[in-house]
């Protein structure tokens, strides 16, 4: 499978979720986060996490910058990737994700009213696919929409 989209933050504050597969708390399903708070709120980065553990982080990110973002699954090998460079090492994780429910801009359970945890900024591009893992090594992203069909 792989989960891609052009990603622009606007506000550094906090947690705040890109997107995410889980149904509750402790899911295996992955998720995106822009985060200040991983690193000791030191700097803005996006955190990728899958098998209810963050696997792959990154720093020191501009805000009012486009990014693109990928998460993309080969057999049980997770990798994720900005800008068409892999982040963090691969990950093995085979557990069938089998419950998903995707939430774009929030948390699965929202977070209430908490819009400090609601994604602030802009998404386009979003793209699932299931069944082709698309990104194996660095790649170049794509530089237009994608293709309809």
């Amino acid at each position: 499978m792989t989960i891609e989209a052009w990603v622009y933050p606007t506000n550094g504050a906090k947690q705040q979720c890109v997107m995410d597969f889980r149904l509750q708390n402790g899911d295996y399903e992955p998720r995106i986060d822009f985060d200040n708070t991983f690193d000791g709120g030191n700097n803005d980065g996006f955190v990728f996490f899958v098998g209810n553990a963050a696997r792959a982080a990154t720093t020191t990110l501009a805000l009012n910058t486009w990014y693109h973002l990928a998460v993309s699954r080969n057999g049980g090998v997770w990798r994720f990737f900005l800008n068409g460079a892999q982040v963090g090492s691969d990950f093995s994780l085979t557990t069938n994700m089998t419950r998903r429910k995707l939430s774009l801009g929030t948390y699965w359970d929202a977070r209430g009213t908490n819009a400090s945890y609601k994604f602030q900024g802009y998404v386009d591009d979003f793209r699932l696919t299931i069944g082709v893992g698309r990104y194996a090594a660095n790649f170049t992203p794509p530089a237009s929409q994608y293709p309809d069909g």
